[in-house]
């Protein structure tokens, strides 16, 4: 399994515009083959910062993610929304009992 916490801090006046578009690309992005789960969450300190969760069977489902047509899309309408750099970072599943979860 392949898994990834993304890190995103909107600019203010496109805080709304944001969810929307995000909302509709992940619900999209959750039905292509080898993806397992998208989420996104919003902070509630912070309306202005985001976290996604994606899980992937592996790194390929990734990658075929990111040169679809649907991840382009949102890129090319969200770009400009962003007050920083995005941050991505990877993670890997881990049982209580301490096993890791591939």
């Amino acid at each position: 399994m392949h898994i990834r916490l993304l890190t995103l801090k909107v600019k203010p006046e496109y805080v709304d515009s944001f969810k929307k578009i995000s909302s509709d690309a992940l619900a999209s992005a959750g039905r292509m083959a080898g993806v397992l789960h998208f989420d996104m969450f919003q902070k509630q300190e912070n309306p202005r910062e985001f976290v996604i969760f994606e899980a992937y069977m592996h790194e390929q489902a990734r990658n075929e993610y990111l040169a679809s047509d649907q991840f382009l899309r949102w890129r090319a309408q969200t770009s400009f929304m962003f007050s920083e750099a995005l941050e991505s970072a990877p993670y890997h599943g881990v049982f209580l009992d301490g096993k890791a979860c591939n």
